[in-house]
């Protein structure tokens, strides 16, 4: 009998069952609008960043099932394969690449993926990285939804099995949805923890990790603790005949596809490199090179130094650039000699015998004096002024010490392509650009032989007056003395800012400090103020030099923002107020980064200047 009140248990039952479908298709809907794991399109947040560091390998196929006409070529390994450039293969090889690296993936793992891609997309080219850990690990558990990826989801998949998987992240935890908001509030410009991947190449986002300043070997230890008395361990090559089993069905499928294989095997940290064991290489490479001649990085004199690596399994992208410079034979970029080699069946014993033993060999290295001046003039009042006399006796002690002028752009030509400094090499700048500049300094150089780099304030470029105010200031050279000091070959000139060297006194106590932010200032609009700034410095340097590739912070104000903004405006050489001399490295351009100074004031005698400079140079 139904009762006279209420709902009658049939009704209640089926009242609790739409309940809970409706709980569940909410749940799910979250799941799939949120999609922190990219796997559904991501049509609300487009973080794709975000969705890559949760599970690159599920995220980048999503990504590639929208965007994959944009690529023809690819790029496969672990995560060391991120410093393998896109850009730069692309400019090499005429393709368009696309980096497919995932987390401590095996050669399971990545013939599964090199399959999917040639099956769905097609290739003309794939790159596969190998350490030489890869046969250490084999066909590892995947349950995680950080690990579970498309490769299954092959041609034979079946309706229930496309269901299986997407049903998996529709009901995933929700706490992941929560955490994928939540994170989209704190996002910055530079990435953070939770979304460290470019998603246009697929690589790591490393824009802050590839301007932090280097200093001495000490101050790299210390900023890389890892590397300070690490010990390796005993690694187990047990995987060897499933990495050639797996090979060889890669080349395959390249075959199969019509897409050209290409075998790289990345540079190893030679401490690390040490529990390898010799003949359990030589195998290894034995059995590589029989399926395909390979190119081998694994140990060089790049393997020696701790600067050349972010960790003990990670390489820097600058020596990515080498490997690829060495393969392409661009000989624009600086190789070392023994770094790289193409290895056959013929030699791949030859070339695992590396592990055995390394010669020893000292990195390229040189440390630069960096003299900061300010204004020359007859009549020198203040701290930054100094006598036309005072500067000669600093020049003439230089000389007779042996040290030679070099310009910044000697500086890069030895970072980048490994061009020779001098045996003793000095840098002499200026900031601001004084007419002083010109009248006496840019004479005493030429006189002496010398050169100079003059950081420039845009909006005081040509002016003794400050702004558009008639307030006097200290009166800054023009355009006809630029051209005259830039022709000669004495001076180059770089960016002091167009107009973020402010003063509180002119500008009002709401002026910008240095090229600090304001208080409020979001990381994207302080990106576009120093965007614009340097983009009228440029014009206004424009007729004295093809590209502004030098940066002074005024008043030292550096942050790593802004050098991470400067570097993607094509600066190569930033320089900060910091006392100390520069140690560059070969094959390192980020050594040009955050450069310190020695700070030369009206008080700084020739012998004084001499002293400071060999204390810097004896503490490095």
């Amino acid at each position: 009998m139904r009762s006279s009140k209420g709902l009658s248990p049939k009704k209640w039952v089926v009242m609790f069952v739409v309940t809970v479908l409706v709980i569940l298709l909410a749940y799910a809907a979250v799941n799939v609008a949120v999609d922190p794991f990219g796997v559904f399109g991501d049509s609300v947040f487009d973080w794709y960043s975000y969705d890559m560091t949760q599970n690159p390998r599920a995220a980048k196929i999503a990504y590639l099932d929208k965007r994959h006409g944009e690529y023809n070529a690819y790029l496969f390994g672990s995560s060391g394969t991120s410093a393998l450039s896109v850009d730069r293969l692309n400019a090499y090889t005429g393709l368009r690449f696309y980096n497919m690296f995932s987390y401590g993936t095996d050669l399971l793992n990545t013939r599964q993926e090199i399959a999917y891609i040639l099956e769905h997309y097609g290739a003309e080219s794939i790159v596969l990285a190998l350490g030489v850990n890869a046969a250490e690990k084999y066909d590892m558990p995947r349950e995680a939804l950080k690990d579970i990826a498309h490769v299954n989801l092959n041609a034979n998949a079946t309706i229930f099995d496309r269901a299986a998987f997407y049903l998996k992240f529709a009901f995933a935890d929700p706490r992941n949805a929560i955490a994928k908001i939540q994170a989209k509030r704190g996002d910055t410009y530079l990435a953070q923890p939770f979304d460290v991947f470019t998603p246009e190449t697929g690589a790591y986002d490393k824009r802050e990790r590839d301007v932090e300043p280097f200093g001495s070997i000490a101050d790299y230890y210390a900023k890389y603790p890892v590397f300070d008395g690490f010990v390796g361990w005993r690694h187990e090559l047990s995987h060897i005949d499933e990495c050639e089993i797996e090979l060889r069905e890669i080349a395959r499928l390249c075959e199969q596809y019509g897409a050209e294989l290409t075998i790289v095997v990345t540079p190893e940290y030679a401490p690390y490199a040490a529990g390898f064991d010799a003949d359990e290489v030589a195998e290894l490479y034995g059995r590589v090179a029989a399926v395909s001649d390979f190119w081998d990085f694994a140990m060089s004199s790049v393997s020696l130094d701790a600067r050349y690596f972010y960790d003990e399994s990670h390489f820097r992208d600058a020596v990515g650039d080498m490997m690829l410079a060495r393969i392409f034979g661009d000989t624009d970029v600086y190789v070392p000699d023994d770094f790289g080699a193409l290895v056959t069946a013929d030699n791949a014993r030859d070339a695992a015998a590396r592990f055995r033993e390394i010669p020893e060999y000292a990195t390229p290295t040189a440390t630069v004096p960096v003299l900061m001046y300010h204004n020359v003039a007859e009549n020198a009042s203040g701290e930054w002024t100094i006598t036309p006399e005072q500067f000669e006796s600093h020049l003439a002690a230089l000389q007779n010490a042996g040290f030679e002028a070099v310009t910044i752009d000697d500086m890069t030509a030895f970072t980048e392509r490994g061009v020779p400094l001098p045996a003793k090499p000095v840098l002499i700048t200026f900031d601001d650009g004084y007419a002083g500049n010109y009248d006496y300094a840019y004479p005493l150089l030429r006189q002496y032989g010398m050169r100079a780099s003059i950081f420039v304030i845009g909006v005081s470029f040509g002016h003794d007056t400050y702004k558009d105010t008639d307030i006097p200031i200290t009166p800054h050279f023009g355009d006809a003395a630029a051209r005259e000091m830039v022709q000669s070959g004495v001076i180059t000139l770089y960016s002091h800012t167009y107009d973020m060297h402010q003063s509180r006194e002119l500008d009002g106590e709401d002026c910008r400090d240095g090229v600090s932010r304001f208080p409020d200032e979001d990381d994207w609009t302080y990106a576009d103020a120093l965007t614009a700034d340097f983009a009228r410095e440029a014009e206004i340097l424009r007729p004295y030099t093809a590209d502004v590739t030098a940066f002074a912070y005024p008043e030292g104000k550096y942050n790593i923002l802004a050098d991470a903004i400067l570097n993607e405006l094509g600066v190569k050489a930033t320089f900060t107020t910091q006392s100390g001399a520069a140690m560059i490295v070969a094959g390192l351009p980020q050594t040009l980064r955050a450069l310190p100074r020695l700070i030369v004031t009206s008080g700084t005698t020739a012998d004084e200047l001499m002293n400071m400079i060999q204390d810097y140079l004896g503490d490095i």
